[in-house]
């Protein structure tokens, strides 16, 4: 559960309405596997709490466990749903992207059927983010992150939550660290302009020093927007910024320093394209 928190406070910021799908794998019930499951009696729920009310409930029913693990299923169904949605807000002249995000304490075995379940869920607007959690041999899902199948989006994400689990803030970069150009890379390919809520997306995180501590994860994003502009990641005196659509070479703008609260004057660089990074001192 401290996992599920830490994770789905995370994503929140990228919904707008903060209402979920909540499925499940991996159990069995009633004597069969079930690979992809919804978790209650709703199709959507709301919030965090919902989340974890819908999470408890399963747990709490006839279910057990089983192996091996398997989560083509899910994903499947996730890009399957990522292409509706998109399709049904491209009609209200608008715009959707999918974030699946899979919590397992298992790794998978079948590693070429990963692949190309992974290969046939990149033409989706779709990114995954898989957490292990515990201390199982996740070496499986370490390459399946590493690897991209040829002709196809990396879409896939895998990080160990008992790597990050007393280090907020390099658990929020690294859930957040390859969302926004994923979901460039997806518009840009398919050749579909970017929505004027795309400026949405990009918030400035804040980098805190004392997030540096042992303790449980305690996530803080900051929703105050830096002039459409991400910080994607900060290490001492340095940090990262990423490029959004609609924002050339060339153009000057303010950001506010993570370290110091300082407003910075700059100015994006030539030769750094949509989605790109540069790195800015201070």
């Amino acid at each position: 559960e401290e996992a599920i928190t830490a994770v789905a406070s995370t994503l929140a910021i990228f919904d707008e309405d903060e209402t979920y799908p909540v499925w499940g794998f991996g159990v069995k019930y009633g004597g069969k596997t079930q690979s992809c499951f919804q978790c209650g009696p709703d199709s959507e729920v709301t919030g965090v709490d919902g989340i974890l009310k819908a999470y408890r409930n399963v747990m709490k029913g006839p279910i057990v466990m089983s192996s091996p693990t398997d989560i083509t299923g899910v994903i499947n169904h996730a890009a399957s749903t990522a292409k509706r949605a998109l399709s049904t807000a491209i009609e209200n002249q608008r715009l959707a992207y999918t974030i699946l995000l899979i919590l397992t304490d298992g790794s998978v075995e079948n590693v070429n059927e990963m692949m190309n379940c992974l290969g046939a869920a990149s033409s989706a607007p779709l990114s995954i983010i898989i957490i292990g959690i515990g201390k199982a041999d996740f070496g499986a899902m370490k390459f399946l992150d590493e690897f991209t199948v040829q002709d196809s989006r990396d879409i896939c994400q895998f990080i160990e939550f008992e790597t990050y689990r007393r280090n907020n803030s390099a658990f929020t970069r690294a859930t957040l660290e390859e969302i926004p150009e994923q979901i460039v890379g997806f518009f840009l390919s398919e050749n579909i302009p970017p929505s004027p809520d795309y400026e949405k997306l990009f918030y400035a995180a804040e980098i805190d020093e004392a997030d540096h501590v042992e303790g449980s994860v305690d996530l803080s994003i900051s929703k105050r927007k830096s002039n459409k502009l991400m910080i994607l990641d900060a290490k001492k005196d340095a940090f990262k910024i990423q490029v959004p659509p609609r924002v050339t070479p060339g153009t000057h703008f303010e950001v506010e320093s993570p370290f110091t609260g300082n407003i910075l004057k700059l100015v994006i660089p030539y030769g750094v394209p949509v989605g790109g990074t540069f790195v800015v001192n201070g």
